[in-house]
């Protein structure tokens, strides 16, 4: 698999490019605290989420646990994510 390098994203991007995608202002904070869930939710074995509460969907796994010391991510999976569970609304 390819991956752009303007395709991988840390908390930073995450946010600055919801910004810029979508007009929402995400805090760093809230970027931090979806992995925080994310890795308790793989603490916990990855439990089946109910169908009925997208909004609890876990962050999609980093494609690295640590590039300068933050988890990195792809935009290309973050974005669709973001749109599933109500995070944003879906662009045009």
């Amino acid at each position: 698999m390819q991956i752009k390098a303007d395709d991988v994203v840390g908390y930073v991007e995450i946010v600055a490019k919801a910004q810029e995608t979508y007009g929402v202002t995400i805090p760093a904070d809230t970027a931090r605290s979806w992995e925080k869930r994310r890795q308790a939710w793989v603490s916990s074995g990855r439990p089946v989420r109910s169908a009925a509460r997208p909004d609890h969907e876990p962050l999609p796994d980093p494609i690295a646990p640590s590039v300068n010391g933050s988890p990195a991510w792809l935009w290309s999976q973050i974005a669709p994510w973001l749109e599933r569970t109500g995070k944003t609304r879906p662009k045009d």
